[in-house]
């Protein structure tokens, strides 16, 4: 045993006090009981897992890495289990809401296209005033969100007006209950757009154009690609910075004041709204009331449903230039013939109005009496 020297405020009488050195291993026992530790408890994974999707995107970036190194994974790794964590509670910790696009129930019958046509075109003019012409292309259009993969490019529908209050987003609305897992939205981010895009093909009908496309190159590029089949844009994703390739085709329509930039506008088929006149007579638009346009978007999903295979191996004729002669056997059945026509100095053989008039008349249903 080993004496141990106290300090002068310890001994006694002038005498060195023996203390008893205790036993190494009840030295390292009663250190390890006294010694505080810096290292954190090991967190229970599930909990952790379930702990991190409950947060916010922005509480959630701040903390990952630090949460993947207590977890001993990869911060990409701890991404996946979050997302699946995500998926599993339904995204209730999510801002927001989730996007659910609800298809059409084909119509139970066989389906005539042309009348379908007429019939879109009818209804949307019932809410929006517009010319027959613009009124048969925003038919047509619906009918090609149906079909948009069947096709090598998908025109934007360029809602336009030269001023607001002519009906720009009241047709949106219609087109929302018509066409094909329908988008609206006013304002978009980039990363939103060519996301949703990848994960669902929706129709995207954007309004308020004008507040943003003209300022933003990268979203233009994001619609200008998704004009044609098998555009893309390609982003860096997760940790590792890996390039990926995002599909970005898919329809679109957007409503705007004035004109769409010029390479949107060369992609675009444009119809151009003017405000309502008194004696234009137009229905109000009521979401709880379109059962109509909730029918006529069954009927197309079966028309599509029918012709997809004929349309998708389908290849156009070439069309040769029209000739005067070629016109003239066109007119001919009709009881319509050149005749000479003073212009001027000169009498070339051409047709007047007033040579129409009959097969107007009888053939085209608007001008019948």
């Amino acid at each position: 045993m080993k004496a141990e020297i106290p300090p002068p405020d310890k001994r006694l009488d002038g005498k060195v006090k023996i203390l008893p050195f205790p036993p190494q291993r009840d030295v390292l026992t009663v250190a390890s009981k006294a010694q505080p530790t810096n290292a954190e408890p090991k967190p229970d994974v599930k909990e952790e897992i379930r702990r991190l999707a409950s947060l916010d995107e922005r509480e959630y970036e701040l903390e990952r890495k630090k949460a993947a190194k207590r977890l001993a994974v990869r911060a990409s790794i701890l991404d996946g289990f979050v997302a699946a964590e995500r998926d599993q509670d339904g995204g209730a910790h999510k801002q927001g809401r989730a996007f659910v696009f609800a298809e059409p129930d084909p119509w139970p019958g066989t389906v005539d296209g042309g009348k379908l046509l007429n019939d879109i075109a009818t209804a949307i003019r019932r809410y929006v005033v517009m010319s027959d012409h613009e009124a048969d292309t925003a038919a047509l259009w619906v009918m090609h969100t149906y079909l948009v993969g069947c096709f090598g490019v998908s025109p934007r529908l360029a809602i336009s007006s030269p001023e607001k209050g002519c009906g720009k987003t009241t047709l949106l609305d219609v087109l929302s209950h018509l066409v094909l897992r329908p988008l609206l939205t006013a304002n978009t981010t980039v990363a939103a757009t060519f996301r949703i895009v990848a994960m669902k093909q929706p129709t995207l009908l954007i309004d308020e154009g004008d507040t943003f496309l003209g300022e933003n190159n990268e979203l233009r590029g994001i619609l200008n690609s998704g004009h044609r089949h098998g555009g893309s844009v390609i982003r860096v994703v997760g940790d590792d910075l890996e390039p990926r390739a995002f599909p970005t085709y898919s329809a679109c329509a957007i409503a705007l004041i004035g004109r769409l930039p010029a390479t949107l506008a060369d992609r675009s088929v444009t119809i151009e709204l003017r405000r309502r006149r008194p004696d234009e007579a137009i229905e109000a638009f009521r979401f709880d009331k379109t059962g109509l346009l909730d029918h006529l978007a069954r009927k197309a999903a079966r028309w599509a449903l029918d012709v997809a295979n004929s349309i998708q191996g389908a290849d156009p004729e070439a069309g040769k230039p029209m000739t005067p002669n070629t016109l003239a056997s066109l007119l001919k059945p009709f009881g319509i013939i050149p005749s000479t026509i003073r212009v001027g100095e000169t009498a070339p053989k051409g047709y007047q109005l007033a040579h129409f008039q009959d097969a107007f008349e009888r053939y085209l249903p608007g001008h019948q009496k």
